[in-house]
């Protein structure tokens, strides 16, 4: 408990060398107790704007030591938490980050940047916890629908895609930030997550802010489905709107921790620093917070972006090397280098001083550490520490930052009788600990800032393997849409592609997509590229940008100059005037029609007020308009309202007015491109023990006896021995950043010898050639969608077909169905790909059914011949999934009726409990268009056999079966149709 005492009537005998007052003005008692509440980690989040864009840009040892700054324990902030975008394609403040999917279908886990960021982070500190959420996503998923069984299949592939291809474990996700709440989207993800085998990932929601945030959380308490979905009740900025008490009660109740998953500090300096601590401490005190994430995690984006350097450093120069630590990032050391995920905030010791500012213990074990602020006291505080319950009772370290010092060591305390003291001075911040070890962490040189190079020359031909750069060119910074390194057309090299077609379900209005690059500084410059309209549209490029918006809302100011398709030229003024808008029109020629699929060059230059534009280097419009004296450069596709434009840039110089063209600018950068790391944990186990021996041979004893046997356990290609030495090593203590380094690559290589994910054939559109009239039925099905008039669609395989057989369902369907103008497009075998490839090559075409009936799956199940399994129950799921996806792409007006897969098979049939599974998966795709029926328990037998009486051969019915089916499905065409 917390014990407020009068001055000076608290009093401990004290060593007289160290100094330390005996009377306390508040005294706190420190008692463990097995009641206080878990520590989930602080630290920043990176995204909700493309903010570490320019992180990955700068060359070694830079880039390390800045990594180092934010996430090596016990040298700067030691962050214990990183919270990621997903990322979407749209804008979600200062820019946009590439998605892993860009159209259906499309799976690539390197782009971007996250990933290595991810890698990085665990490389310095494995036992840091990984989030995350989507500011938003692209159009295709749902069909422009967030809030979808799409949007749920995306972030579990992503999530799938990080433990494949990275070797990490994600640790907790959102629902989606800051777009209000769906519950029944909660449920869906929740058991998406688990179909997928990630069962172990929290989910939390809603991420929120404002006074409403909270509303939500009062249906936990009536809805058990919700409440089992939602593991943990996360919101934004409880700084502002805090915790309602009833709130903090319920999810005591439920053993559901409070995160605040975006929290707000713009400050600058020192301010900066104590204000986060503040937050931190009130975080918990007032609002029962035990996870808390700022945003932003650091500054790696261009000045003239929204919220620029409100965060622990600035690396916006990555050309020079050069960056700025800033006061902020010792506020997380505060914390970082003290406590660790996991420990226990300490009942009763924590809470408000007297005279103004807060205090937070946290103990794991027998160590504990407080952590204190005095912001906006006007006096010294002496605090007494009483402190029991088996805590460690030797030295306590003490660490200070105040306006003049950024974290720095004092001398210890010595308690006696576990009793001790300290005098807290006004707008100061303390750590005190048990623990040892701290530092403050530095490096000896850095270089000089230096202005962006210019000229500058980008032919991008140097980047060999566009994948090893996660995609993106050095110094670009994409605000809309998604600019990437991809092959010329022609085979003649390398260029930069546009590649989101359509809108993306973006968390902020958006302008056309545009990338940025250059000095804010620029004054009378040309920038010119080469371009190609692979599908029409048009594409230019910028200049003079000062600004990409405020955040919500990415219109530039600036100029730029667009080339279409039909030959029209023209010159633009854009003012932010309004979200989405074009700007201001200043003047447009003709120069013949371009078309589309060649290159043309496009300059636009800036001397003064003059503004000229040059289209294969023939001067076609000159205005003058002083608005803009001085900007950016960049690139611009087409896209007003919804639509987008993919087009092909190379060439990319910006050069003085009418100079010399330049050599290709050389990137040193290019010697240790993102994915290094990735590359070298494609190695056998072999090679990376052989690679790493250095690493351990100059390292602790301990390290090396164990690295030791694991080498003989890789080496004799014992891989049970090899996993459980391999964990003995990542508890060993003081292990380097290159050991760190050897461990991840090893377990990488283990889960890719081991783990290697099978291709999902089920998501794989296939045509077949068995039976021999395969293709012809499916062409005659095309011909009959073309003749058009069908309200009813059937589309499934044999037992679908069998409404055409005399044994089966043909009498019922002519009384029941074909009144309804329907259409049987069932084909014998057919598995989920065959129908998926008869869908998308034509059989959906011309048709708008009222309903379609689908039954598919059930030659998924089982085993092949050779008795290896045809798919797996989460291929099957996702399968289907996939095909109602595709069907609803094809007919966005039609509704649909999806019936589980009929059982087969004697009753203890192991098939039996995968169609089981597979159905229970499947029925979480019902929503207001998709109806999910399952007729099992209508065919089954009491003692759970198939009768052979409707069932003859165990997997078709008879006409006795058909009929059961049509007596559901009539009734449930009627009500769906209402």
């Amino acid at each position: 408990m917390i014990i407020f005492t009068s001055k000076k009537n608290f009093f401990c005998v004290l060593a007289a060398v160290f100094c330390i007052p005996v009377f306390g003005d508040q005294t706190i008692s420190i008692t463990v107790t097995n009641g206080g509440k878990t520590f989930d980690g602080i630290g920043g989040v990176s995204g909700g704007g493309a903010t570490s864009v320019l992180l990955k840009d700068y060359v070694e040892p830079q880039r390390s030591q800045i990594l180092d700054y934010l996430f090596k324990p016990k040298f700067g902030a030691a962050m214990s938490a990183l919270f990621v975008e997903i990322p979407g394609d749209g804008n979600s403040t200062q820019g946009s980050e590439l998605s892993h999917a860009h159209f259906r279908g499309d799976e690539n886990y390197f782009r971007g940047y996250e990933w290595w960021l991810m890698r990085e982070a665990k490389n310095r500190n494995p036992a840091i916890t990984l989030d995350g959420v989507a500011w938003g996503c692209p159009h295709w998923v749902g069909n422009n629908n967030f809030w979808s069984q799409d949007m749920c299949d995306y972030y579990a592939q992503w999530i799938q895609g990080l433990q494949h291809e990275h070797g990490l474990t994600f640790d907790a996700i959102g629902c989606r930030n800051e777009k209000g709440v769906n519950e029944n989207f909660a449920k869906k993800l929740r058991a998406t997550l688990d179909r997928a085998g990630l069962e172990k990932v929290r989910l939390h929601g809603f991420d929120n802010w404002g006074k409403d945030k909270w509303n939500w959380t009062k249906n936990l308490t009536n809805d058990a489905e919700l409440r089992k979905a939602v593991d943990i009740i996360s919101n934004h900025t409880m700084s502002e709107v805090g915790t309602p008490d009833a709130v903090k009660v319920m999810a005591d109740e439920m053993h559901k921790p409070i995160w605040n998953s975006e929290e707000h500090v713009y400050k600058k300096g020192f301010d900066c620093e104590i204000s986060l601590v503040q937050v931190f401490n009130q975080n918990f005190i007032s609002n029962g917070v035990t996870k808390i994430l700022c945003w932003y995690l650091e500054a790696s984006t261009y000045p003239i972006e929204p919220f620029f350097d409100v965060t622990t450093l600035a690396a916006a120069t990555p050309w020079s090397g050069e960056y700025k630590i800033h006061p902020a990032l010792w506020a997380y050391a505060h914390y970082g280098q003290f406590v660790a995920v996991g420990w226990k905030y300490v009942d009763g010791a924590c809470g408000n001083l007297n005279d103004g500012g807060s205090f937070v213990t946290l103990a794991s074990g027998k160590d504990f550490s407080t952590i204190l602020e005095t912001k906006g006291s006007a006096v010294n505080q002496t605090i007494a520490f009483q402190v029991s319950g088996g805590l460690a009772a030797g030295k306590i370290c003490v660490w200070r930052s105040n306006e003049k010092e950024q974290f720095v060591k004092l001398d210890d305390l010595t308690p006696v009788n576990g009793s001790f003291s300290i005098t807290l001075e006004p707008n100061s911040i303390y750590s005190l600990s048990t623990t040892s070890g701290q530092q403050k962490g530095s490096f000896a040189e850095q270089p000089a800032a230096k202005n962006f190079p210019f000229p500058y020359h980008e032919n991008f031909d140097h980047y060999a393997d566009a994948k090893s750069f996660g995609y993106l060119p050095h110094y670009t910074a994409d605000i809309s849409g998604g600019f990437e390194i991809a092959d010329r057309p022609d085979g003649n090299g390398k260029c930069l592609r546009q590649v989101v077609a359509e809108k993306a379900q973006s968390w902020a209005p958006e302008w056309m997509p545009y990338t940025i690059i250059g000095d804010e500084h620029w004054t009378d410059y040309e920038v010119s590229a080469d371009v190609n309209l692979e599908h029409g549209g048009w594409a230019g490029l910028l200049g003079r940008v000062s600004n990409t918006g405020g955040g919500y809302g990415c219109n530039p100011k600036g100029y730029y100059v667009r080339l279409d398709a039909d030959g029209t030229c023209s010159l633009w003024l854009s003012t932010q005037t309004k979200n989405g808008a074009p700007g201001n029109q200043l003047a447009t020629a003709s120069v013949g029609e371009i078309g589309t699929n060649t290159w043309h060059n496009v300059k636009l230059q800036f001397s003064g007020t003059n503004l000229t534009a040059f289209v294969d280097g023939k001067q076609i419009l000159s205005v003058g308009d002083r608005t803009y004296a001085s900007g950016m450069a960049g690139l611009v596709t087409g896209g007003e309202g919804n639509a987008r434009n993919t087009a092909l840039f190379d060439d990319l110089i910006i050069n003085s007015v009418n100079g010399v063209k330049p050599e290709p600018t050389v990137f040193p950068q290019d010697a240790a491109p993102m994915y290094a790391a990735i590359q070298a944990a494609s190695k056998t186990p072999k090679e990376i023990v052989a690679a790493h021996a250095d690493d351990f041979n100059s390292g602790s004893p301990e390290a090396k006896n164990i690295w030791d046997g694991l080498v003989a356990a890789v080496n004799a290609n014992d891989s049970a021995t090899t996993q459980t030495v391999l964990e003995q090593l990542k508890n060993a203590d003081g292990l380097s950043p290159n050991q760190l380094t050897a461990i991840t690559e090893l377990e990488a290589a283990l889960k890719k010898t081991t783990a290697k994910p099978a291709v999902n054939t089920a998501l794989i559109p296939t045509p077949r050639d068995f039976p021999t009239n395969w293709i012809s039925r499916h062409e005659g099905y095309v011909a009959d969608a073309k003749k058009g008039g069908i309200d009813l669609l059937f589309i499934g395989d044999s037992i679908t077909d069998g409404w055409r057989w005399g044994n089966g369902g043909s009498k019922i369907w002519s009384e029941k169905f074909a009144p309804r103008r329907a259409a049987n497009f069932g084909i014998g075998y057919d598995r989920i790909q065959n129908v998926l490839w008869r869908i998308e090559n034509g059989e959906l075409e011309n048709i708008a059914p009222k309903v379609v009936v689908l039954l598919i799956g059930t030659n998924n199940s089982g085993n092949e011949d050779d008795g290896s399994p045809r798919n797996s129950t989460p291929e099957i799921i996702a399968g289907i999934s996939n095909l109602v996806r595709r069907i609803q792409f094809h007919l966005p007006a039609t509704k649909i009726i999806l019936f589980g897969i009929f059982p087969r098979g004697q009753k203890n049939d192991p098939i039996r409990d995968q169609v089981k599974t597979v159905n229970a998966g499947i029925s979480q795709l019902a929503d207001d268009k998709i109806k999910f029926l399952d007729l099992g328990e209508k065919f089954l037998a009491p003692d759970g056999t198939l009768p052979r009486e409707m069932f003859p051969d165990l997997l078709h019915p008879n006409e006795k079966g058909y009929q059961i089916w049509a007596d559901v499905l009539v009734p449930a065409l009627d009500g769906f149709l209402k």
